[in-house]
């Protein structure tokens, strides 16, 4: 990845971050739930920062780690997951 990119996106987290508040979360984390063949698990997960481009990062608590998330009533996530950073970068 090029140093530029890794920056830019660095300062496009920082600029998302935002107070964590719990917000219910729609878990889709597999085929079944992604396609609609399945119900998603409703979990509280703390948002941590919004992109304001219709992407939100998580910490699930349950889990122990960060989610992406698409935005939305309620945010649905998408099986990706890890660390905060690559988690925001994987948008």
């Amino acid at each position: 990845m090029p140093q530029e990119w890794v920056t830019q996106q660095l300062a496009e987290m920082r600029a998302a971050l935002v107070e964590p508040v719990l917000r219910l979360v729609a878990i889709r984390d597999t085929g079944a739930q992604m396609r609609g063949e399945a119900a998603p698990l409703l979990r509280e997960c703390f948002l941590v920062a919004d992109d304001k481009e219709g992407y939100e990062l998580y910490f699930d608590a349950e889990s122990n780690d960060f989610v992406l998330a698409y935005s939305g009533n309620p945010p649905s996530t998408f099986n990706v997951r890890g660390d905060a950073v690559g988690c925001f970068m994987a948008r």
